[in-house]
């Protein structure tokens, strides 16, 4: 297993672990359950957690990847430009879920409004988690980029 595997295997926890706490904690709002929106804000501070080891081993993918005939540097910049502001985005979402889950823990009055502000800024950071996997994807993969089709079919 080299250092570009260990990558693949490990960036997809930061986008994966706070789209399931999505769904939890839309459930806990269902179900009116303190246990599962505490359990929700829990997994965003995970997801939050893993985002650093997964940025961390692509500096050390990068460098494999780069000599891979074909491959151009400009998606490579652009992946990383891509992954320094979701690792940022996941870092506030991992703190701001551990206040909202203090709060929550504590019975403070305002747990509610910051569980809701946590919810509502875990979905920008979704959608940039998102763009940080289209941008990795399109490093090997130009099947993905917007002239994909003409880069697999060219003459």
């Amino acid at each position: 297993m080299n250092d570009a595997h260990i990558h693949i295997a490990l960036n997809h926890f930061p986008l994966i672990v706070p789209i399931i706490g999505v769904f939890l904690l839309l459930a806990a709002y269902g179900l009116k359950s303190e246990v599962l929106k505490r359990a929700a804000l829990l997994l965003f501070v995970f997801g939050g957690l893993t985002a650093y080891p997964a940025y961390e081993s692509g500096e050390n993918a990068e460098e494999i990847v780069e000599e891979i005939r074909g491959v151009e540097h400009e998606y490579i910049n652009k992946h990383e430009e891509d992954a320094e502001t979701f690792s940022l985005l996941s870092y506030i979402l991992a703190a701001v879920a551990f206040l909202s889950f203090l709060a929550s823990w504590r019975k403070f009055p305002f747990s509610s409004v910051l569980s809701v502000g946590t919810l509502l800024f875990s979905v920008i950071v979704i959608y940039y988690g998102v763009l940080t996997g289209t941008s990795g994807g399109e490093i090997r993969h130009p099947e993905v980029r917007q002239d994909g089709i003409q880069v697999l079919y060219k003459d």
